[in-house]
């Protein structure tokens, strides 16, 4: 018999999806988290850290005829299985998973074209030598490079630059 994997949501704990996935992999779960990078300054030094892009929620490819699913509940940093009227995990669309994961990198960091930048709208940057500075797309040069107008020292610049060095604001 063939088996039938599906993708189910599971709750996590607040702030607990990193220690929800480590555990889940460990029992053998496959788990998908797609994740997007912000900037952290503590002490006027800027690091860039990746935060879950749906808090609280992480992803499971599994078959519940096959895989002892009722474990994930008691996983530590997990909070509960989402359940449809049946008490049955609820799957979530197949479509959805693949076009968020069409969007990542080898990370699960989502590249910055997933959100579609368009021009006038507001970004700052999050790599690179102008990390934390807030400009304007005035040119979409491709669909990887932009151009964005930003100030420094009273000037007004203006860089070409990869649109995954940006994060719209």
């Amino acid at each position: 018999m063939k088996s039938k994997k599906n993708w189910y949501v599971i709750k996590t704990k607040p702030n607990q999806e990193f220690k929800a996935i480590k555990n889940l992999i460990n029992q053998g779960f496959e788990i998908f988290c797609p994740l997007f990078p912000i900037i952290k300054k503590k002490n006027n030094i800027s690091k860039k850290i990746m935060k879950p892009l749906f808090p609280s929620y992480i992803f499971s490819l599994f078959d519940i005829k096959d895989n002892d699913w009722t474990s994930i509940g008691s996983t530590y940093g997990v909070q509960y299985l989402l359940k449809n009227e049946h008490m049955y995990p609820q799957t979530i669309s197949a479509d959805f998973i693949r076009s968020l994961k069409q969007n990542c990198n080898e990370k699960s960091c989502i590249t910055s074209n997933y959100f579609n930048l368009c021009k006038d709208d507001k970004v700052k940057f999050i790599d690179g030598p102008f990390i934390d500075s807030i400009g304007k797309i005035i040119k979409l040069s491709s669909s990887d490079r932009v151009s964005v107008l930003f100030k420094i020292f009273n000037n007004q610049y203006r860089v070409n630059v990869q649109s995954s060095l940006l994060l719209k604001v």
